[in-house]
C-alpha cells in the first residue's frame, strides 16, 4: 500500500459573536517527511457554527511526525469571517501512529487579516 493513515480532525469554532463561517474550509498537514494535499473539511451543510465542534476523517500520507497544519477558508458566502479556537489531529489507529496533536489558534481568519494560518505542533 501507500502507507496511508487515517486521522480524525476535530475543529472547534470559538463561542463568540459572529465566530461561525459559511466559507469553504481546508486543511493541509505538514510533516517532517512531506505535506498532505490541501484537503476540504466538509461533511454537512452547516459546519463551523459558533461554539460548535466538527469532526472529519482524513486519509493522510505517512509524513509523521506532524510539524504543523495550515487551515484556510476561501472567503466565500455572506459570512466568511471565522474565529477558530483550536484543531485536534488524532490517529484512528494508535498502534500505528501513537501521537495526537492539538493546534491552538484563538484568532480570526478573515480577509482583513488573513484567511489562512499555519499553526506549529
Amino acid at each position: 500500500g501507500d502507507g496511508g493513515r487515517e486521522w480524525r480532525v476535530t475543529v472547534w469554532t470559538s463561542d463568540i459573536r459572529g465566530a461561525g463561517t459559511d466559507a469553504n474550509v481546508t486543511i493541509q498537514v505538514h510533516g517532517q517527511r512531506g505535506n498532505s494535499t490541501v484537503l476540504p473539511l466538509d461533511n454537512s451543510i452547516d459546519n463551523f457554527e459558533q461554539g460548535e465542534r466538527d469532526s472529519f476523517l482524513l486519509s493522510l500520507p505517512d509524513i509523521s511526525p506532524v510539524i504543523a497544519i495550515t487551515v484556510a477558508h476561501d472567503n466565500t458566502n455572506p459570512y466568511p469571517e471565522w474565529h477558530l479556537d483550536r484543531v485536534q489531529l488524532e490517529p484512528t489507529c494508535p498502534q500505528l501512529e501513537p501521537t495526537s496533536y492539538v493546534f491552538p489558534c484563538n484568532q480570526w481568519l478573515s480577509a482583513a487579516t488573513s484567511t489562512s494560518i499555519r499553526i506549529p505542533a
